[in-house]
């Protein structure tokens, strides 16, 4: 497995007891260390993934996926879903005119 990197100055924690259930997490950020963290960085985009470790402690940890990667290669992550979204960006889809109703979706 690749070796796991963090942006520095990113601070996930589980939202407090009180808030309401659309709140996933709180994320604080010392402005400083995160501006200087990405300054060390060259590509364009910079994806976080909010993780939750074994212990219950949330985290995030840069994924360092590209999509040009050979497939195999392919051990950071976000692979999986990339790759299926290229598939779908390459297929016409025909949508159904007219209303959809629940018994139109099949799960």
């Amino acid at each position: 497995m690749s070796e796991q990197k963090y942006i520095k100055g990113i601070f996930i924690k589980d939202p407090h007891e009180n808030a309401p259930d659309f709140v996933l997490a709180q994320v604080s950020i010392r402005r400083e260390e995160t501006i200087n963290s990405l300054s060390q960085m060259t590509d364009d985009w910079v994806n976080l993934d909010v993780l939750k470790s074994r212990e219950g402690e949330v985290y995030g940890k840069l994924n360092m996926w590209k999509k040009d990667q050979t497939e195999g290669n392919q051990n950071n992550t976000g692979s999986v879903q990339n790759s299926v979204e290229n598939d779908v960006e390459d297929q016409e889809i025909d949508y159904p005119e007219g209303e959809i109703t629940l018994e139109d979706i099949p799960f």
